[in-house]
């Protein structure tokens, strides 16, 4: 207690080694096995509690790659590496995710949830929240895929975002302006990988200041480029070209469009609050159950203590 910094719950530090070797992990540890019941985990920490709006709470975890390197070349560490369980194939079981992470729960100065409080994008939690560039190598998948920028008029004070265009294809879309010549005709030159990547073209012409009703498609692609014609010459044509992907990961990796629901996650739901079902029937119950009952428990457990500590707060200050 007092003005000075607490003390750390553990603190550890890996042996150093100047051979060929590893050095030492700072902590190794491993969950205990459970025949029946949920195994113990290798770890399990809470972050501090702030009772002062000047600092947040404390991370759960915070971890900090190690440099590297000295005059040579090499990579350094990464903050976290994340390895989801290997399931077995003797059962109807599912591999464990690399990273499971939930919001947590917003609370009011009385210690309530909040609730019908308007949404402001600003003053969202995330379950993961990335300052800087993500890559997958795999699918994403999400109920809205949006852009959010600063708004342009007015980026003090207000933000701005659009969401995606969705298909049930996986479908690129190319666009452009031309003129027509004095033949009356256009052709447009697309990069040389267009066709590599994409197949199944669909074309949209618009004459821009006169009406062309005459304007075609006179060669589809062909030799990554197609021609257009009619119209009248020196016109302005807008055109857009669709085209399906065909590339190997594309067709290693087909779109599905329906899919039935395995038979344990029927009855749930991925947003259970828009159909009126409560919140043990969002779809990851169905999937790991007693993960989701820690989580709630983790929950309610940080709402309870916020309380208390608020409560113990105002006790002390009315003495």
């Amino acid at each position: 207690m007092g003005s000075g910094s607490g003390g750390a719950g553990v603190n550890a530090s890996g042996g150093g080694t100047f051979g060929g070797g590893k050095g030492g992990d700072g902590i190794d540890a491993s969950g205990g096995f459970s025949p029946i019941g949920m195994p113990g985990y290798g770890g399990s920490f809470v972050g501090g509690f702030s009772d002062s709006g000047l600092f947040p709470g404390a991370a759960g975890i915070n971890t900090v790659g190690g440099g590297c390197c000295q005059g040579e070349t090499g990579i350094a560490g990464d903050g976290i590496d994340a390895f989801g369980g290997s399931a077995s194939d003797t059962f109807e079981t599912l591999g464990g995710d690399g990273i499971f992470a939930q919001p947590g729960t917003p609370i009011t100065l009385s210690g309530a949830l909040e609730s019908g409080a308007p949404e402001q994008i600003s003053s969202k939690n995330y379950a993961g929240n990335f300052q800087g560039d993500l890559n997958v190598t795999g699918a994403i998948t999400a109920g809205t895929k949006d852009f959010l920028i600063d708004h342009p008029l007015d980026p003090a004070n207000k933000f701005l975002y659009h969401t995606s265009i969705e298909s049930s294809e996986a479908i690129n879309v190319y666009t452009g302006n031309i003129l027509l010549d004095a033949e009356r005709q256009a052709v447009v030159q697309l990069p040389d990988w267009f066709e590599a990547l994409n197949t199944d073209f669909r074309y949209q012409l618009t004459a821009v200041g006169a009406p062309a009703p005459s304007l075609y498609i006179a060669q589809e692609v062909t030799d990554n480029q197609f021609r257009i014609a009619g119209g009248t010459p020196g016109i302005k044509v807008s055109w857009q070209v669709t085209g399906v992907r065909h590339d190997a990961f594309a067709m290693a990796h087909p779109a599905r469009v329906e899919v039935d629901k395995p038979a344990r996650e029927r009855g749930y739901y991925i947003h259970p609050q828009v159909y009126g079902a409560p919140e043990e029937k969002q779809i990851e119950w169905a999937r790991n159950p007693q993960r989701m009952k820690l989580a709630k428990l983790m929950k309610d457990r940080a709402r309870t203590g916020a309380a208390a500590l608020r409560l113990k707060r105002d006790q002390n200050v009315s003495r």
